[in-house]
């Protein structure tokens, strides 16, 4: 019995550092470069393949070189998303475990603005991504406070008026927070 305890206890963690290995923040900000210069499904792939699909610890965050890449990213994926490209949302919503500080609440504001003009492309990406919706649901920090009722107002009627079924309980869980909000 102690040898067995003692074969999964050294399996565990011969398999836990490759778990919880850092990203290869050069290899990040190459293919954030690589997705700017040619932003298209195979370098937003490629990207993605490389950001962290979890919250990192905080001795493996990005440094500042490499939030300095992915933040440079955000004009360009705003606009791709408001124009439907479901290769750059899924850029944005993988960011979603890397941004912190002004990056995360511009990149919460970009998916916010996404539930309100592509509620589908939202919730897909949303629900692929693994990304907790008030995490995603932000609104621009310089609206006045009508903006923010007006916008917060749309979004909960883009989104009520959206019904995919297997969607619906994310778009429930969204809609609950926006009210709640009120």
């Amino acid at each position: 019995m102690t040898a067995t305890w003692l074969l999964l206890f050294t399996i565990t963690q011969a398999a836990a550092p490759s778990a919880t290995a850092p990203p290869d923040w050069a290899s990040v900000i190459r293919l954030a470069h690589s997705y700017s210069a040619t932003p298209n499904c195979e370098n937003a792939t490629a990207l993605v393949e490389r950001l962290p699909d979890f919250e990192l610890e905080v001795a493996h965050r990005p440094d500042y070189r490499t939030v300095e890449a992915l933040y440079r990213l955000m004009p360009l994926l705003e606009s791709r998303m408001f124009y439907g490209d479901s290769c750059a949302a899924h850029v944005a919503f993988r960011l979603t475990w890397t941004a912190d500080a002004a990056f995360s609440e511009d990149l919460g504001a970009a998916l916010g603005s996404l539930a309100t003009n592509r509620p589908n492309l939202f919730l897909t990406e949303l629900a692929s991504a693994g990304v907790p919706c008030d995490r995603a649901l932000g609104f621009n920090t310089d609206f006045t406070a009508q903006e923010f009722t007006d916008e917060r107002q749309l979004r909960i009627k883009r989104l009520r008026e959206f019904s995919k079924p297997d969607l619906d309980a994310l778009r429930i869980e969204c809609l609950t927070i926006l009210e709640r909000e009120s």
